[in-house]
């Protein structure tokens, strides 16, 4: 399979990311240590959310200048609130969902074997494909977080149709590095029939590429089913397993909830553009992804949550 050509590097995505970063050292140089979120970057503003207020914490300006990489300055609203909740993985308590008839593919559930969560199968790439993600070999096995996968340690997995139907052969535990990577790949018993690179709902996907904000993008989780939003950007976002924040990408509307973890998210065009890892349930605007791409990041991408795939 051919995927689609790479877009060049979107400048609005690099330019909100300085923005938030600038954000950020302002925070912190005001005593702000704990924070929930930050962006992502709205028109004229910036949202953050933090869950109190520090003891003795600088008054915080209610505008900020940021300088772009290009050279030009803008000046954008801070718009601070305060939230106790924190994001955290969308990983599914049990029991856990229904699962279609006929043969796996993206969009049906899975879970461990020791089952005290259950999430969602991205794809399940051919025997021999060749594919692979951040390196690792993805023929003949399906794909998901590595919160679903190897939590608590379990090698083996199974779906409703399919107990005990694949063995966890690798994973990437996050953070790595500043990036939050979030993946497991594991073997489907040769006994299992399953549909590579298809996702219910949405079909085949046909390649790989970066999403750009404003986008519209639809993912099918075990949990929610199809749903679809717009890119909104790049958002810093904690999670109640991390304290420290990471850049992911934020999707509007009420896009996931718990057992998402893992849905593939796809563009119009059915290319793949990310994996559904987080989010608040319940909360609009509040589901994030980590994003698909078919080259390394850039200078400025070394803290995104950005997964290099090949072979497609």
């Amino acid at each position: 399979m051919t995927g689609s050509e790479e877009t060049p590097e979107y400048s609005e995505d690099d330019d909100d990311i300085e923005i938030l970063r600038q954000v950020l050292s302002v925070l912190k140089k005001a005593g702000y240590s704990d924070i929930n979120a930050i962006g992502p970057v709205r028109e004229d503003r910036v949202p953050v959310t933090v869950p109190f207020k520090p003891s003795g914490a600088a008054p915080l300006p209610d505008a900020v200048e940021v300088r772009l990489p290009s050279g030009k300055s803008v000046t954008l609203k801070l718009v601070v609130t305060r939230d106790e909740r924190r994001p955290r993985l969308l990983g599914g308590p049990v029991p856990p969902p229904l699962q279609y008839s006929g043969p796996l593919m993206g969009g049906d559930p899975v879970w461990n074997d020791v089952a005290t969560q259950w999430g969602t199968i991205s794809f399940a790439a051919p025997a021999g494909s060749g594919i692979t993600v951040e390196g690792m070999d993805c023929a003949g096995r399906i794909l998901t977080c590595n919160h679903v996968l190897d939590f608590p340690r379990s090698a083996t997995a199974s779906t409703p149709h399919f107990p005990q139907s694949m063995y966890l052969k690798w994973n990437i535990v996050p953070p790595v590095g500043a990036k939050w990577i979030d993946l497991a790949g594991a073997d489907i018993d040769a006994s299992v029939p399953y549909k590579a690179l298809e996702t219910r709902g949405l079909g085949a996907i046909t390649g790989v590429r970066r999403s750009r904000k404003g986008d519209r993008v639809s993912k099918y989780g075990a949990t929610t089913g199809l749903t679809s939003g717009r890119d909104l950007g790049w958002g810093w976002r904690a999670t109640t397993s991390d304290p420290t924040p990471y850049l992911v990408k934020v999707v509007s509307g009420y896009f996931g909830a718990e057992g998402d973890s893992g849905a593939p998210v796809l563009d119009a065009d059915r290319n793949l553009v990310g994996l559904v890892v987080s989010g608040i349930p319940g909360s609009i605007d509040e589901t994030y992804f980590m994003q698909a791409s078919r080259t390394p990041s850039g200078p400025l991408g070394l803290d995104r949550s950005r997964f290099v795939v090949s072979g497609f």
